[in-house]
C-alpha cells in the first residue's frame, strides 16, 4: 500500500469522527516520514474500556478518571495510540453523570432535614398533646377541687390560706391548723421546694400555636422556677396550687407572638421577664421567684 492509499484512508477515519484533528495530522506526518501508518493506528484499549463502563454503568465518578488517565495516555503517545475521540467522550458523558449524581444527594438532604426531621418533632409534640387531653379531666380536679387546691380546703385563699383562716397570722398556717402542709397530710417540716420547680409538673410541657400560623405550627416549652428565699419550703407547693393560671398566662403569652418573633433570642429573653413577672404576682409576694428557667423550647 503507498503513501497516497494510507493518506486516503486516515482522511476517511479522520471524516468519519474516529479520528481527531490531531491523531490525523500526526498519523499522516508518520507516512510522510517513511514510519507507515500500522504502527499508529493502534487504539487504546483503556480509552474503550473507560468510554463503555460510562454509558452502561452510574459509576460516573470512577469513569471520569479513567477517560482522564486514558486521554492522559494518549496524548503521551506521540502518537502510537489512537482513541483519543472516546476519552473525550467519556469524559463528556462521565461528567454530566457525576453532576447528576451531585445533585440527587443535595436534594435527598434538603428533604431529609425539611421533611424527616420536623416530623420526628412534631411525632414527640403529638404525644405530649394526647398526654396532656389524656390528663386534662384529673388535673382539672386536682386543681380546682382537691384538698389543699386554689380553692379547697388548706389553700391559699380558703381555710389555711395566706389570707383566710390559718394564714401566716392565724390559725393552721404553716405550723398548724388547715395550712397547706397540714391540708396535704405533708410533713411540715419536709423541704421538697428546693432546686428547679416545673410550673406544670414533672415530664409535662407546654404547647402553643403561635399567632398567624393558622394552628399548623407549635411551639413545645418546659418551664421551672427556683425560689429566691431558702426559708420559703411552700415554694412548690403555691406553685402547684396556681399551676392551671401560671400555665394560662403562659400559653395566652407566647400566642401573642408568630413564630418568626419566637425564635428571636432578644423577643424570647423578654418573654422570660414578663412570664416572671407575671409569675410572681399570682404567686404573691410570700414566695419571691429568683429565677425562671426555660428547659426545652422547641418550635414545629
Amino acid at each position: 500500500m503507498n503513501n497516497t492509499s494510507e493518506i486516503q484512508k486516515l482522511k476517511e477515519l479522520h471524516d468519519s469522527g474516529a479520528l481527531t484533528d490531531e491523531e490525523f495530522v500526526q498519523m499522516k506526518q508518520r507516512i510522510l516520514n517513511g514510519t507507515g501508518a500500522q504502527s499508529s493506528s493502534k487504539m487504546s484499549v483503556f480509552a474503550i474500556i473507560a468510554f463503555v463502563l460510562s454509558i452502561l454503568t452510574p459509576l460516573w465518578p470512577v469513569t471520569l478518571i479513567l477517560c482522564c488517565v486514558a486521554l492522559s495516555q494518549i496524548n503521551k503517545s506521540e502518537g502510537h495510540l489512537g482513541g483519543k475521540g472516546l476519552a473525550v467522550a467519556g469524559i463528556v458523558i462521565s461528567s454530566i453523570g457525576s453532576i447528576l449524581i451531585l445533585l440527587v444527594v443535595a436534594v435527598g438532604s434538603v428533604f431529609f432535614v425539611t421533611v424527616t426531621v420536623p416530623k420526628a418533632q412534631k411525632a414527640e409534640i403529638d404525644k405530649v398533646l394526647t398526654e396532656l387531653s389524656l390528663d386534662a379531666n384529673e388535673k382539672s380536679h386536682v386543681a380546682s377541687a382537691g384538698h389543699g387546691s386554689g380553692d379547697g380546703h388548706g389553700s391559699e385563699d380558703g381555710h389555711g390560706s395566706e389570707d383566710g383562716h390559718g394564714s401566716e397570722d392565724g390559725h393552721g398556717s404553716e405550723d398548724g391548723g388547715h395550712g397547706a402542709d397540714a391540708a396535704t397530710g405533708g410533713d411540715p417540716n419536709k423541704d421538697d421546694s428546693k432546686g428547679e420547680i416545673s410550673i406544670v409538673g414533672e415530664g409535662e410541657s407546654i404547647v402553643v400555636n403561635p399567632a398567624n400560623s393558622g394552628g399548623t405550627r407549635y411551639l413545645l416549652v418546659d418551664i421551672y422556677l427556683t425560689r429566691a428565699n431558702e426559708q420559703d419550703k411552700s415554694f412548690k407547693t403555691a406553685i402547684d396550687a396556681k399551676s392551671k393560671e401560671l400555665q394560662s398566662v403562659t400559653m395566652d403569652k407566647l400566642a401573642q407572638h408568630d413564630t418568626q418573633e419566637l425564635s428571636s433570642p432578644i423577643v424570647r429573653k423578654q418573654i422570660e421577664n414578663d412570664l416572671k413577672n407575671q409569675y410572681q404576682r399570682i404567686l404573691g409576694s410570700n414566695h419571691p421567684i429568683k429565677d425562671i428557667i426555660v428547659a426545652k423550647w422547641i418550635m414545629q
